[in-house]
């Protein structure tokens, strides 16, 4: 006779206990399993679409000497190049200009920003990254902190993808930029002021998030005591587009017609070979135009371009200010400072002009003034060149670091020249190389104006 097997009463609770355990371990092991899935896809998918790494920043002194100090918080003066990576506190003296340059090191090193400290300027770089991979769409993302003195940024076009650049000033204020563009910003003592030259910029107040974009040609000044924002024109350059392109740079003996008056003519002459030669370029993003002679040239060259404004010339006898801006970079050049005579500068700015109080010929017409300035990299005090050409109306030259970036500024040229020298009306403005061997990248030329000064149209 078969056996068979008896649940006694005792025994059904103790099954239907491990049932119901079995049962629980089971589901809460397919919630754990859930939640690492879903865990997972949004780890796999952050680090593949959203996950950022640092960008490689160097950090290129102008003139003078920049003050860097590191998360180590040790403290470096910096007189030439320094690399730089996040958390970085960078200053100017008075005397001093440096250009921070930051690039994509996984796109062949393309330009993502160039950020020039001007004299008396300071920033913080907190945050500088990239997408960790080449297929997210998340944005260059700079991130500027303690932000004092005036600066100057340009945003390349053709990045390839969106940009986002903050700065917060010392006074609180926050800027955003996010498009290619050339942007001013002075946050000096109680006022913070941007200006809009090609781009997208907005101001936002201390503790607020309510913000006002600064049109493009425009300039909003925030002063802080009063809690008062004011719109207007930014500074006009009377010389038309500050970069350089095939629609305003034309070859000085072209037969073609050009396309507005306010074309630079360009060309070189030699007293004997190799030729010099003028070309336009992409350098660090900027659209330059390049003068080059080399070949171990050892006789007398001058490349230049020049705007003519006929006869009679630009009337700024109305004005206010006027200023000449330059933005260039001396990539080298074979004479020392500006030769024996001090005329061979490897970057020469001039302008001629009528002034307020003219002299006249003999035939009664009045005679034209030049104003002149120099640039050189190359300096050997051994052989005591000059520090100023013996021209009328040249000024001192000044000396910058090579294959570096630098923006010159005049100042407003009609408080600062004599009412002897002031400018009524401005018949040629000139740049241009002059000396043997030379190698210099001009991104930007410019006549400034207030803008409120300039009839629309």
């Amino acid at each position: 006779m078969a056996e068979s097997v008896l649940q006694t009463p005792s025994t059904v609770p103790t099954l239907a206990r491990s049932q119901r355990l079995a049962w629980g371990v089971l589901l809460v092991s397919f919630a754990v399993f859930c939640v690492i899935c879903v865990v997972s896809v949004i780890g796999a998918y952050l680090f593949m679409f959203e996950s950022v790494i640092p960008m490689q920043s160097l950090l290129r002194v102008g003139r003078g000497t920049a003050v860097v100090v590191g998360a180590d918080m040790i403290e470096q003066g910096v007189r030439v190049g320094m690399e730089l990576f996040n958390s970085a506190l960078i200053s100017t003296d008075p005397i001093s200009q440096a250009t921070l340059t930051i690039h994509d090191q996984q796109r062949d090193n393309t330009v993502v920003a160039l950020v020039t400290l001007k004299s008396g300027s300071a920033v913080d770089m907190t945050n500088v990254t990239r997408p960790r991979f080449d297929w997210s769409t998340a944005a260059y993302w700079v991130d500027l902190e303690s932000v004092y003195g005036d600066l100057d940024i340009f945003i390349p076009d053709n990045l390839g993808r969106s940009v986002v650049i903050t700065l917060r000033t010392t006074q609180g204020v926050s800027v955003w930029l996010t498009e290619s563009g050339q942007y001013a910003i002075q946050a000096i003592g109680s006022q913070v002021q941007v200006s809009n030259n090609g781009g997208s910029a907005v101001i936002v107040k201390p503790g607020q998030q309510e913000s006002s974009r600064v049109p493009i040609g425009y300039r909003v000044t925030y002063q802080i005591d009063t809690d008062s924002l004011t719109t207007t024109p930014a500074r006009v350059n009377l010389l038309g587009d500050r970069s350089f392109t095939t629609a305003n740079v034309t070859d000085y003996n072209a037969v073609e017609p050009v396309a507005s008056s306010l074309t630079w003519r360009c060309n070189s002459v030699e007293n004997d070979a190799p030729e010099g030669n003028y070309a336009l370029a992409v350098e660090d993003g900027r659209a330059s135009v390049q003068f080059l002679r080399n070949g171990g040239a050892t006789s007398h060259a001058e490349t230049s371009c020049s705007i003519a404004f006929g006869r009679n010339g630009l009337d700024v006898s109305h004005l206010s200010y006027l200023s000449i801006r330059a933005t260039f970079k001396i990539n080298g050049h074979s004479l020392s400072t500006c030769g024996s005579r001090g005329s061979e500068c490897p970057l020469m700015l001039r302008m001629d002009y009528f002034p307020l109080q003219p002299t006249f010929s003999e035939t009664g017409q009045p005679e034209l003034v030049s104003w002149y300035h120099g640039f050189f990299s190359t300096f050997k005090p051994e052989l005591e060149y000059p520090l100023i050409c013996d021209s009328a109306g040249c000024t001192a030259h000044e000396i910058v670091n090579e294959d570096t970036w630098y923006t010159y500024e005049s100042g407003n040229l009609l408080s600062d020249l004599t009412p002897q020298q002031r400018p009524s009306a401005i018949t040629v403005v000139r740049f241009y190389a002059s000396g043997h061997e030379y190698d210099v990248d001009v991104s930007e030329m410019a006549l400034l104006a207030n803008g409120v000064e300039i009839p629309a149209g």
